[in-house]
């Protein structure tokens, strides 16, 4: 598929879509460099497919495609690391709660 802009790239749309999500539901995250990494990531994955889109030849946009496939991973992560203790202590919660019974 040929693309006129790089606007027109369905992953391009998407990731500018995870961008609003993810500002919106870490704009207000207390952690700092946490917060600066995982917008750093999520941006990153935008900025790189539409700098994908400027290179030369089809092999050279391919193998930027594989940067936002990392910081997409690295989101993940991220976000899996926020949450995971706040599961943890909703867990710790839950279980103190029936012990009581």
């Amino acid at each position: 598929m040929q693309f006129i802009r790089f606007e027109d790239i369905k992953a391009w749309q998407e990731s500018r879509v995870l961008v609003s999500m993810v500002f919106k539901q870490f704009k207000d995250l207390n952690d700092y460099d946490f917060r600066r990494q995982l917008f750093r990531a999520v941006l990153s994955i935008m900025n790189n497919i539409a700098e994908g889109y400027e290179r030369r030849t089809n092999k050279e946009f391919a193998q930027f495609l594989f940067f936002p496939k990392a910081h997409a991973v690295k989101c993940v992560r991220c976000c899996m690391l926020h949450l995971i203790p706040i599961l943890l202590m909703n867990f710790n919660l839950i279980l103190s709660t029936i012990k009581q019974f």
